[in-house]
């Protein structure tokens, strides 16, 4: 059954009335997020949660949350935006019925072709393309300056005990490809030691997928060294990602998300990208191709006054989406 909330984000002006569509998974309403919110856009959530038969066979499976959902939007929304496969049939299912009146966008690939949405983003390292299918290296996000700016503020001040500069160490973890082996945790905690000799203090932020003989390796790596784990006994009780990148001065991320690497350069710090070994080939592209612009570097030591450019993707497709809107108007 799907579920249904509104959020309204603060706008310039008259709201576009937008609609979210996935399945609740952060990497897939994230990206949606950031893109609305870079829009100005007055939002509504629908989470569908399609049976197992219903997804393997892409349909909206006679979901009546999902029905009752969409009878309980004020109007129709004038563009929907989704992400995950299993928001595929209920995308088309929203273009079913508003047809023309409503943009519909879907974010990175589909796995139905172009044809699934007026508007695909895909990063350049997929291989989808087509005349309504645009392509970024990095991917949307919702970690604006201004956001990043405050929540920097607010752990700088929770943190102030740790001499700067800081090293924002990020961390993925095992996928269907990698899987994270001793060898590739030593040679992650050694690049970490490498990265952080310079460093007033390291900061470590793990994802769900980090193993935990990974953070604990790292306990050691560096004398003022932070790691949040969520432990309501820690310095910070909320997620310090964003923090962290408003406010640390040199990044080292894992190379098997790529959210967190277009995350990371967008904040405009140097950047460096551990490949962990199993890395799909389409990640080892996207690494090559920022690699060989400048954007990233492989890991050493973190260079603390380097000045880069930030890479957004987010803008980029908001005006894209704009331009489309204004073709329908």
């Amino acid at each position: 059954m799907a579920e249904f909330h509104a959020v309204l984000h603060r706008t310039n002006g008259r709201p576009l009335h937008t609609l979210i569509l996935t399945d609740g998974k952060m990497g897939d309403l994230a990206p949606c997020q950031g893109v609305a919110a870079a829009l100005g856009a007055s939002v509504q959530e629908i989470v569908v949660k399609p049976s197992k038969i219903a997804a393997m066979l892409g349909r909206t499976g006679g979901d009546q949350g999902f029905q009752q959902a969409l009878a309980d939007l004020a109007a129709p929304p004038r563009l929907v935006l989704a992400s995950g496969r299993r928001a595929v049939p209920y995308l088309k299912a929203v273009k079913n019925k508003w047809g023309y009146e409503t943009l519909t966008v879907f974010l990175k690939d589909p796995r139905t072709g172009p044809g699934t949405a007026d508007l695909i983003w895909v990063p350049t390292h997929d291989k989808l393309r087509g005349p309504n299918v645009i392509t970024t290296h990095t991917g949307p996000h919702g970690h604006t300056a201004q956001r990043r700016a405050k929540a920097g503020s607010a752990l700088r001040a929770q943190l102030a005990r740790y001499p700067r500069p800081w090293l924002g160490v990020m961390l993925g973890g095992a996928t269907k490809h990698v899987a994270y082996e001793q060898a590739t945790i030593d040679r992650l905690v050694h690049a970490v030691e490498i990265a952080g000799q310079k460093a007033g203090s390291v900061l470590v932020t793990p994802s769900r997928r980090t193993p935990a003989e990974l953070t604990q390796a790292l306990a050691s790596t560096h004398r003022h060294l932070w790691l949040w784990d969520g432990n309501p006994l820690a310095e910070t009780l909320t997620n310090p990602y964003q923090g962290m990148l408003g406010a640390c001065d040199a990044f080292l991320v894992t190379g098997d998300s790529h959210n967190m690497v277009s995350e990371a350069l967008s904040a405009g710090k140097h950047t460096m990208v551990f490949r962990p070994a199993g890395l799909p080939k389409k990640f080892i592209r996207f690494l090559d191709a920022m690699d060989a612009e400048g954007a990233i570097t492989s890991p050493g030591q973190a260079q603390f006054d380097r000045v880069q450019d930030p890479i957004d993707a987010t803008p980029l497709i908001a005006s894209a989406i704009t331009e489309q809107l204004k073709r329908l108007a």
